[in-house]
């Protein structure tokens, strides 16, 4: 009788300890279903809101994502969303080249002369200087914005003394861009462009000066993020196109990256 009772100890502890084992394990499964049905519980319309929310987070790396597709947001609600999600990251920069061109146009040139902004966005450079401002994109988000293809704007040939591209050299018609810039832009007239370093390549400065140009001055801000550079049209070239308006150039990595 001893005996047997003592070999029955162990074993109905050991039963016990199954026991508890699987009081854990279900309790373990219980709080992963509540979580999966938690998740379940969400309305389908949360994420679409989340989704329609503009990213705070615009970083360099998404300007030149943005800036490799052919035609960079054509839908008007990702082109307002971008812009939204831009200015909110933008405004803790350090250095933005936005505020460089400002004072630039505001020291160096002189209030009567026309300055027209190519990819202007929400238009923050026609708010900020005194000279008249042309002002185009693919979309107004702003009344006095001309929506536009940049590569036909509604100006005159040699039109406007001061052409501004701020980081809105986007896509693979790049040389398109730069081409009605050149149009546009009287003889002595300037053409500033600020892009990331890491998109302007070393023969870009010289695709521009074949056209006409000069290099008068280039500067790189906020620890070489940033590019500026600005060209004075000394002559024009007659039917001179940059690359010879070959999208091709582009790719193979002529002009910029």
């Amino acid at each position: 009788m001893g005996r047997n009772s003592a070999k029955t100890r162990p074993a109905k502890a050991a039963g016990k300890r199954k026991d508890r084992v699987k009081k854990k394990e279900k309790k373990t499964w219980k709080s992963v279903k509540e979580k999966r049905n938690s998740v379940k519980s969400v309305t389908p319309e949360a994420p679409k809101k989340a989704a329609q929310k503009p990213s705070s987070n615009v970083s360099l790396r998404h300007l030149n994502e943005e800036s490799s597709k052919s035609i960079p947001l054509a839908n008007l609600s990702e082109f307002r969303s971008y812009h939204e999600g831009f200015t909110s990251a933008s405004s803790s920069w350090k250095t933005h080249p936005l505020d460089w061109i400002i004072k630039y146009i505001n020291e160096n040139v002189d209030e009567s002369k026309i300055v027209a902004d190519f990819g202007c966005g929400t238009a923050r450079l026609s708010e900020s200087i005194k000279q008249t401002t042309h002002s185009f994109d693919l979309h107004a988000l702003k009344d006095h914005v001309t929506q536009c293809d940049v590569r036909n704007t509604p100006l005159d040939h040699e039109s406007v003394d001061v052409v501004v591209f701020c980081l809105s050299l986007m896509g693979c018609d790049v040389f398109e861009y730069i081409n009605e810039a050149s149009r546009v832009l009287k003889t002595s007239g300037v053409l500033i462009i600020a892009e990331t370093c890491s998109k302007v390549h070393p023969r870009f400065a010289n695709q521009i000066k074949s056209c006409g140009f000069k290099v008068a001055r280039e500067e790189t801000l906020g620890n070489n993020v940033f590019n500026v550079l600005v060209f004075h049209k000394i002559r024009r070239v007659a039917g001179k196109r940059l690359c010879y308006g070959s999208n091709n150039a582009y790719k193979r990595g002529i002009g910029l990256m």
